[in-house]
């Protein structure tokens, strides 16, 4: 792969314009490189972690990156190292949840985040 594809892998360069947007990255998210792809809205103000996202979705408690509640327990696994059993909060309440069942009880006690 190409280097400007590999840095908008990293989330150097924004996925639809190709800009730098590494120093936008090191407020969001603490690094210039997140390891995904990046999509920067100057007029966008970051979400907090559990706030509903346009499309239903939601920012990853721990990165930020807005995930569909569905795919949320999935996400902590592969991109955080979450074990299937390991208890978390829910981002959406103070309820701890096995991150396999993150998602129906999600879907249970929060309709609204459902996607």
């Amino acid at each position: 792969m190409g280097e400007v594809a590999d840095m908008v892998l990293e989330g150097l360069l924004d996925e639809h314009t190709g800009e730098y947007i590494g120093d936008a990255n090191l407020q969001h998210y603490g690094t210039k490189a997140p390891g995904f792809p990046v999509t920067y809205e100057p007029t966008h103000i970051p979400l907090i972690a559990g706030e509903a996202a346009p499309g239903g979705k939601i920012a990853c408690p721990h990165c930020g990156k807005h995930v569909k509640p569905r795919g949320l327990g999935d996400h902590l696994i592969d991109i955080h190292g979450y074990h299937h059993a390991e208890k978390v909060q829910c981002p959406l309440c103070p309820k701890h949840t096995k991150v396999e069942g993150l998602w129906q009880h999600m879907r249970d006690k929060h309709e609204e985040a459902g996607d």
